[in-house]
């Protein structure tokens, strides 16, 4: 439901219902399942799982090339100093 406020005391007041209508039904959800309820497929799907992101390869080719360039070093020559 979209609704647009004429003027600022309208959209205060609009905000409040709303956050009553929320606490009501928060409320209404506690009281039948208690504060915890069964962990279904449904609720599953929302769950949020942070996946592997590219930093770690970003990190790991900046230490492998770009960390070392000041040495201005070719593969032999890190072979034979090291």
């Amino acid at each position: 439901m979209i609704t647009i406020a004429n003027n600022m005391s309208e959209a205060c007041q609009y905000l409040e219902e709303k956050k009553a209508r929320n606490k009501a039904n928060h409320l209404a959800r506690i009281s039948i399942d208690g504060m915890c309820k069964n962990f279904n497929d449904q609720d599953y799907k929302h769950v949020k799982i942070k996946m592997k992101s590219s930093y770690g390869a970003k990190a790991s080719a900046h230490s492998r090339t770009k960390l070392w360039n000041h040495y201005h070093l070719t593969t032999k020559e890190l072979i034979e100093k090291y």
